[in-house]
């Protein structure tokens, strides 16, 4: 396990081997935390706390991420993308 923190209070536990996704999503979301500006590199639906990131296939819900199947991320991508219809 690597242990990643800046204050004993933030200490986190990645378990090893570390996907680059997950760095990402975890670094982007020290950065939010810190209250640095954070860009997405694809477009992201927004509605409410919940944020669909088209480029990254990455869901996520008040900061943390949620894991969804390519089937369940497509699923909640329509009615994110045409709220009329819906």
């Amino acid at each position: 396990m690597l242990a990643v923190a800046d204050e004993p209070a933030l200490a986190e536990l990645l378990a090893k081997p570390v996907s680059l996704a997950e760095v990402v999503l975890r670094l982007r979301t020290l950065l939010r935390h810190a209250g640095m500006d954070v860009a997405s590199p694809g477009p992201s639906l927004v509605i409410g706390a919940l944020i669909l990131d088209e480029g990254n296939h990455e869901v996520t819900r008040g900061g943390r991420r949620i894991d969804l199947t390519t089937v369940e991320f497509d699923l909640l991508r329509f009615p994110m993308r045409t709220p009329a219809r819906c």
